[in-house]
């Protein structure tokens, strides 16, 4: 899990885009990003994490925590992000999405979840 404090943005995206590089690297099947303490989140700077990771096949489940009711992120990029990730409001739901998650080969970010 990366918890990330602060804003994202073009400046902190190469270094957010490691350190969720480095957790893959280490063997974690499954990766949590924790938005929902943000302050700013720009979504070219989130765009810039995602193309990085898109670099690195990540075969476990890629799951995202936000904040519904931050002022942070905009309902359209809440949207576009979920187009490409699981979304999800609470820390507790994205553990259990990945728990449940299985393994895939494509490199994508969406596993398919098993029952």
């Amino acid at each position: 899990m990366c918890r990330v404090t602060g804003s994202v943005d073009l400046v902190t995206a190469p270094v957010l885009a490691d350190k969720l590089i480095e957790a893959v690297h280490n063997g974690q099947p499954h990766l949590v990003i924790d938005l929902s303490a943000i302050a700013v989140l720009d979504s070219i700077g989130l765009q810039a994490v995602f193309e990085a990771l898109d670099r690195y096949d990540i075969e476990g489940h890629l799951a995202v925590v936000a904040d519904p009711r931050s002022t942070a992120i905009s309902r359209p990029d809440l949207s576009s992000l979920s187009e490409i990730v699981d979304i999800h409001h609470d820390l507790a739901s994205a553990l259990r999405a990945c728990a449940r998650a299985s393994i895939s080969h494509g490199g994508r970010h969406r596993a398919t979840a098993t029952t």
